[in-house]
């Protein structure tokens, strides 16, 4: 009849060690649940991301850059493969040579799901299709949060900076996104504010030429409005095409023989593909400013999509060269590197300048 007894009791006993360990774990499993947030990705998905992020990749042209921007590429557990190249030429990469050490993830453009998830990343941030993002989530099981980049035009606000946020509210870095942001708009007002006042007769032609856009492109690639000559308050020759929206264009060859700039700023990037230009077409020597010898190098308009430090940098030695006086008070290459600074952590200019040439004249006409 004891051993009965203990027997009902030791039974009772485990029973109640049982649920006692069985709450605990469900109680755990409520809190790991609870540790997480819904965000509204710039796909307009909603994506459930953990409160605490450690460990994160990031897919497509550009999305590492704008994380480095975020100053979180101590979170970045594997990079690209376009990311252990030498020649890849972005200030964010220069700034950040450790990227070269992380395991590579897949190939440029979209990576690869089960090297992906070989990282154990938190989050993966994208910039590309969607329907990718969807694809990526299932295969891996880790969140995707779906950035956008636009230029530095009139739609910053509605693409880029609304990137910056999203990924300042994923990774605890808000503060950060807002600091860079207003850093931002503070040097296009700076700049608008030495220009706002010359006179349009005053204003000498200009023409960029020779911009990247899903590869190389001689003197007739350009963008049009061209952001610099915006903050400039320009003469921009193309601007008479009438685009509100930062667009890429090839220009037709007699329409820039029309136009006959003054000055031409050349993506130093594409530098070998103009000279081409000029060897084919010799009708380009008849325009002004390679007739002048006023050709002016700029670095790199984009690399692996656009570069928002180095558009903002180019934008000063270009005020330098357009209106000297308004400008006096600049010397480019510091004004570039404290860019570099804010943007990517590190002055690069003088890596920029030695692959590509940097802010210099540029001999075109023999």
């Amino acid at each position: 009849m004891k051993n009965k007894k203990w027997s009902i009791l030791l039974l009772i006993f485990i029973f109640l060690v049982f649920s006692v360990i069985t709450g605990c774990t469900k109680q755990t499993a409520n809190e790991t649940k609870e540790a997480t947030e819904v965000v509204t990705d710039l796909n307009d998905r909603k994506v459930e991301v953990p409160q605490n992020v450690e460990r994160i990749v990031c897919i497509g042209p550009g999305a590492l850059r704008l994380i480095t921007y975020m100053n979180s590429t101590d979170l970045v557990v594997g990079v690209e493969e376009g990311e252990h190249k030498d020649d890849w030429g972005g200030a964010y990469n220069l700034a950040h040579p450790e990227f070269k050490d992380l395991p590579i993830i897949g190939p440029n453009h979209g990576g690869d799901a089960e090297l992906i998830a070989a990282q154990n990343p938190d989050v993966i941030f994208l910039y590309g299709d969607s329907n990718k993002a969807k694809n990526l989530q299932q295969k891996t099981g880790v969140p995707v949060v779906m950035l956008d980049y636009t230029d530095l035009g009139p739609n910053r606000n509605q693409g880029l900076y609304k990137s910056w946020r999203l990924i300042g509210k994923v990774l605890d870095k808000e503060a950060k996104a807002e600091e860079l942001i207003a850093y931002t708009e503070e040097l296009i007002a700076d700049l608008k504010k030495r220009t706002e006042d010359i006179p349009k007769k005053e204003k000498p032609k200009v023409y960029a030429g020779a911009i990247s856009y899903h590869g190389g492109h001689g003197i007739i690639s350009t963008k049009v409005p061209f952001p610099p000559f915006t903050f400039l308050n320009a003469s921009y020759v193309a601007d008479e095409l009438g685009y509100e929206e930062v667009q890429s264009l090839m220009i037709n060859q007699e329409k820039i023989l029309d136009w006959d700039p003054e000055i031409i700023f050349i993506d130093e990037s594409n530098l070998n593909l103009v000279k081409q230009d000029l060897r084919k077409n010799q009708e380009y020597k008849s325009i002004t400013a390679i007739e002048k010898g006023n050709i002016y190098g700029f670095l790199p308009y984009a690399s692996y999509h656009r570069n928002p430090a180095t558009i903002l940098a180019n934008t000063y030695y270009m005020g330098k060269v357009l209106y000297p006086e308004e400008f006096s008070d600049i010397e480019p290459d510091k004004k570039a590197n404290t860019i570099f600074k804010k943007f990517v952590g590190k002055a690069v200019y003088e890596e920029l300048a030695q692959t590509y040439g940097g802010f210099k004249p540029i001999k075109l006409k023999n």
